[in-house]
C-alpha cells in the first residue's frame, strides 16, 4: 500500500476497516495480541496500535498478519466483495439520514411523490 498517494480520508479508512478486520480475526483465532505479536515478530505495543487504529503496518508486517490469519492480503484490507458491500450499504444509509435530516422528510417517502408526480 503506497500510503503517499492516499488521502487523508482514504488513510483513516483504511485505519478503520484494518483496526475492525484486525479485531475480528484476532477474535475469530482465540489469539491474544501478545501471541500476534510474537508470530509476526514484532512488540505487542505495536500490535495494539494497530488494533486501537493508531497505525497502519509496513507493506511486508501486512503480509505476515495475513499469512498467521491464513487470509488473502485483500480480505485483511478489507477491499473483499463482502467488506465493499457493506460499506456501500453503511454509505446509503449515512446518505438518506442526511437527506432526512436536511429537508425534513423521509428520503424513500420523497422518492416515492417524486415518481409519482413526475412520471
Amino acid at each position: 500500500m503506497n500510503r503517499k498517494l492516499i488521502s487523508n480520508q482514504e488513510l483513516a479508512s483504511s485505519l478503520l476497516i484494518f483496526k475492525i478486520k484486525l479485531k475480528q480475526l484476532l477474535a475469530r483465532d482465540g489469539l491474544t495480541q501478545k501471541e500476534l505479536a510474537k508470530k509476526v515478530g514484532l512488540s505487542e505495543a505495536t500490535i495494539n496500535n494497530y488494533v486501537m487504529g493508531r497505525r497502519l503496518p509496513k507493506d511486508s508486517t501486512l503480509r505476515n498478519i495475513a499469512k498467521v490469519f491464513s487470509i488473502p492480503l485483500h480480505v485483511l484490507l478489507g477491499q473483499d466483495r463482502t467488506t465493499q458491500l457493506f460499506l456501500q450499504s453503511k454509505s446509503e444509509e449515512h446518505m438518506y439520514s442526511n437527506f432526512a435530516n436536511t429537508y425534513h422528510i423521509d428520503p424513500l417517502l420523497a422518492v416515492s411523490y417524486f415518481k409519482r408526480h413526475m412520471y
